[in-house]
């Protein structure tokens, strides 16, 4: 059962509009910032493929992702991630966006293409071994979980996510590793590195 209150916090209680909701062990938060920019905490015991599943169900609300950072606590598994999301034309009230439910839900149809300017990956010790892959894009919305759904495809998830726009360009930050080791291997390294240079925009 899902627990969802509405209550005014911060200073200026006119445009601080909050929504907080938990279902199990995974919760959620949303604060209106002013100038239709929304704040999104989410944590808890989330699926491994909980970010594709974000990114889809804000895509399709026509909520576009300005900045994020996400990363997969150790010693649980479970995650700590603020998004700060932009809502733009005829986009759904992100205050009552289900973002648990979008969570929760399985990998669909990619709803953007993939053009990326430039990248690059490279081998990582943190997380315990993964692929850190660094790119830049014309941003655009559903994007990322275009990306993430190309990644899946490949059996790499991420640990860590770092997301930014500037000057309508994303550069993004994403540490990978395998759903069934964790450490990537010289082959998963290869196959990801054949699918960014096939999507990259000369």
């Amino acid at each position: 059962m899902t627990d969802r209150t509405h209550h005014a916090v911060g200073v200026d209680l006119a445009s601080a509009d909050t929504s907080f909701a938990r279902d199990g062990a995974a919760w959620s938060e949303i604060t209106a910032l002013g100038d239709n920019n929304y704040r999104i905490r989410l944590g808890g015991l989330l699926r491994p493929t909980w970010m594709l599943g974000v990114c889809n169900g804000l895509a399709k609300n026509n909520v576009s992702i300005d900045r994020a950072h996400a990363r997969r606590l150790s010693h649980d598994a479970s995650w700590i991630a603020e998004l700060h999301v932009v809502a733009l034309a005829d986009a759904s009230d992100p205050l009552q966006l289900p973002l648990i439910s979008f969570a929760e839900s399985g990998p669909v149809e990619g709803s953007a293409p993939i053009a990326l300017r430039t990248y690059e990956l490279i081998e990582s010790t943190d997380h315990a071994g993964t692929l850190r892959l660094t790119f830049n894009a014309q941003d655009s919305v559903g994007l990322l979980g275009s990306l993430l759904l190309a990644f899946s495809s490949l059996s790499l998830l991420p640990v860590e996510m770092h997301i930014e726009t500037r000057d309508k360009e994303a550069c993004d930050c994403l540490w990978l590793a395998t759903k069934a080791s964790g450490k990537p291997s010289a082959k998963d390294k290869l196959a990801l590195d054949t699918l960014l240079r096939s999507t990259v925009q000369h």
